[in-house]
């Protein structure tokens, strides 16, 4: 049977319905999109490139700690080992029931992706793009063993970094209080496993960096001699300690032979999680220095530990921007952000259910900063902080005790509205009715009210008129089953990520691609930002082939969701649609096709023996931007009914017959994007905002 191709008409084939809607034809058309806009940027500041901040010679490093990746099981988010083991109080058979379970977030969740690649390997891509995305050097790696699924979570990064197209690296941190506490005489063995593999920082001169944790488990004249052991193997390495506190560690090592500078080439400590502590912080670079060391400066969020019920007072964001003026003002020469993703001390900065974006951003900024200088602001920006309830709360739930701080700085109980601005301004927090106003100068500012029941709300005002606002996401209760003591974020920038679609990141539909190469790319859409994904570029020859795409959840009856994406490509040498998109089912079963045709290319030729249906596409124009918009919504009759689009970059939709279809009803959907090797062809592939967004609607 042939494949069909519907462009005019309508075609029912079983449980699902695709509409082309025309804009000419007397049937009802969807609405345009309200906003086109050139400024989509969602930072206060203009990120320099990659290239400008990788060429500087102050290094960022954040701390990657295995035992929470994206997904741990590839499972519907609601049901996978996040939410029934670590985030409920019941999980992990009530082993940590009395402190409310082990974490009180997770990495942002997402959609079951195909099993065309192993999951981990999509997840562990997504997480070095957002990464790289704002300017860090690699990830720190906590080598917790030598076998088992760290270890084999560490040698994935590193066949992934062979080719990515990326100089992200990976900073060796062996976990001297874990598997090389007991096991400290196969420290050169575990290195020499390692030291051939590209993906490692190394200096300029080719030494290979090893950065163990908690250094001081070990003697100096112990480090000395695996220094020695490594380099009779060939293995040249610069060894950069990070201790609980290195001046107390080697106090009397100064006046030996050989003294810490002869061994190290920096010295770093695991640092601490306050303001008052950040201060208390500033010797340390004059006093690596002077001794002829490098000094990597510590940088963490805050630090709240449910697994044994205690907390340090973070202030907010107070800690987060103190501990970067230390390393700024004190001249550091690399920073170790800690942590990408301890979700078990709530350290990290990876964008995640309850601090969103806000620290991950903030981190773009003060990246930029210690490295190329303070960048001027150049857009509003808003951030908030705040935690859900006081810190002296009695949890509802009996069983479960209260958290205790510790750190020496007393719990704090604040709501901050943090401002980045590009001119004074009012700022406004408003909650019960009552409202608060500051008078703010241009640039940072952060401004606090107490805390208290309610939903906070934001905004800046300038000369009376509301410039920016920003509604609390969180609730601010009197009272909760469960002690949550982390300070939560948001960010006026950013777009909430719609936990109910749980879009994926991009996955490759072969392990072993021949795509070419996929990277972030360095040109945005036109049209209006919707969208917290990394746009992508890939580069496209008669070599390559294979493809890509996103996953997510499908909408219950009475809901749709929105999925949308813009698409530009710039294809040379090529007569015939070379590039298709596609629904797909869990089973990766195509649902229908839709094949991209430029102007200048001859109609699409259907394959014969194939039952999949087809819908052709209005003719595009190569170097131009589209937006493309499927809309799904179930239907009373189990059925799920499909409205497609293109959209150009002035707001017009195009203009196709209407034309429906109907597929099988499914738990979640894959949207793949494929190319077909083509004898002369090249070019290139961008994609941008890719969303997916479940709403409210009528049943029909």
């Amino acid at each position: 049977m042939r494949r069909l191709i519907i462009s005019f008409g309508v075609l029912l084939l079983g449980f699902f319905t695709v509409v082309f809607f025309a804009t000419q034809n007397g049937e009802s058309k969807p609405q345009r999109p309200s906003t086109v806009t050139q400024s989509h940027l969602h930072l206060p500041f203009q990120p320099a490139s990659r290239v400008e901040l990788r060429s500087s010679p102050k290094k960022v490093f954040a701390h990657y700690f295995s035992p929470y990746p994206l997904s741990i099981d590839n499972r519907i988010p609601d049901e996978d080992y996040y939410s029934n083991n670590y985030l409920s109080p019941d999980g992990e058979k009530q082993r940590f029931l009395d402190k409310g379970g082990l974490l009180r977030q997770r990495p942002l969740p997402r959609a079951p992706v195909p099993n065309r690649e192993m999951f981990t390997l999509t997840d562990l891509r997504h997480e070095i793009r957002l990464a790289d995305a704002i300017g860090l050097d690699g990830f720190a790696y906590n080598i917790l063993s030598l076998d088992g699924r760290h270890w084999k979570h560490l040698q994935r990064m590193l066949t992934l970094l062979r080719t990515e197209p990326t100089d992200f690296k990976v900073l060796l941190m062996p976990d001297m209080n874990a598997a090389l506490r007991r096991k400290s005489d196969q420290f050169v063995a575990m290195v020499k496993r390692l030291a051939d593999e590209p993906g490692l920082y190394r200096l300029q001169d080719g030494r290979l960096v090893i950065a163990p944790y908690l250094a001081e488990r070990q003697s100096l004249a112990w480090w000395q001699q695996q220094r020695k052991l490594l380099e009779a193997e060939g293995i040249a390495v610069a060894l950069f300690p990070v201790y609980h506190n290195w001046r107390k560690a080697l106090k009397d090592e100064w006046q030996s032979s050989p003294t810490p500078g002869d061994v190290f080439y920096g010295v770093s400590n695991w640092g601490p999680r306050t303001v008052a502590g950040a201060e208390a912080l500033d010797p340390n670079a004059k006093a690596a220095h002077e001794a002829g060391l490098k000094w990597m400066a510590p940088v963490a969020t805050q630090d709240v530990r449910p697994k044994s019920l205690i907390f340090n007072e973070a202030s907010n964001s107070g800690a987060f921007r103190a501990l970067w003026a230390h390393a700024i003002e004190k001249d550091a020469d690399w920073v170790h952000i800690i942590t990408w993703n301890d979700y078990s001390e709530s350290t990290e900065i990876e964008p995640s259910t309850r601090t969103g974006y806000a620290f991950y951003d903030l981190a773009a900024y003060y990246i930029q900063w210690f490295k190329l200088g303070k960048p001027p602001i150049v857009r509003d920006t808003l951030y908030a902080f705040y935690r859900v309830h006081e810190t002296d709360m009695k949890p509802k739930d009996k069983r479960i005790r209260p958290m205790k701080v510790v750190g020496g700085v007393q719990p704090e109980n604040e709501i901050e509205l943090l401002a980045f601005l590009t001119a004074p301004g009012v700022l406004e927090i408003k909650i019960n009715d009552q409202v608060h106003r500051h008078r703010a100068a241009a640039g940072i500012t952060s401004f606090k009210v107490p805390l208290q029941p309610g939903t906070p709300e934001f905004r800046l005002l300038r000369d009376g008129n509301l410039v920016k606002s920003m509604a609390g996401k969180w609730v601010i209760h009197a009272q909760r089953p469960v002690h949550n003591l982390l300070y939560h974020g948001m960010s006026s920038g950013r777009i909430e990520s719609d936990p109910e679609a749980a879009l994926s990141p991009p996955w490759q539909i072969d392990p072993e691609p021949t795509m070419g190469l996929v990277r972030i790319a360095n040109i945005r859409s036109p049209l209006s930002s919707l969208s917290n994904q990394l746009p992508l570029h890939i580069e496209f020859d008669e070599s390559t082939g294979n493809g890509f795409g996103y996953s997510f959840l499908a909408p219950e009856k009475g809901k749709s969701l929105n999925l949308t994406l813009d698409l530009r490509l710039d294809m040379r040498g090529l007569t015939q649609t070379p590039i298709r998109l596609s629904l797909r089912n869990p089973q990766f079963k195509p649902l229908f096709e839709l094949p991209l045709q430029l102007q200048s290319w001859k109609p699409y030729q259907a394959l014969p023996d194939t039952e999949t249906p087809v819908i052709q596409p209005p003719q595009l124009e190569a170097g131009q931007w589209y937006r493309v918009v499927i809309t799904l919504a179930p239907q009373a009759n189990d059925i799920v009914k499909a409205t497609v689009y293109f959209q150009n970059v002035n707001g017009d939709i195009l203009t196709p017959e209407p034309s429906t279809l109907d597929v099988s009803v499914s738990e979640y959907y894959h949207l793949a994007m494929e190319t077909r090797s083509a004898k002369g062809s090249t070019g290139d592939i961008y994609i941008d905002n890719v969303t997916a967004e479940i709403v409210s609607s009528q049943p029909q």
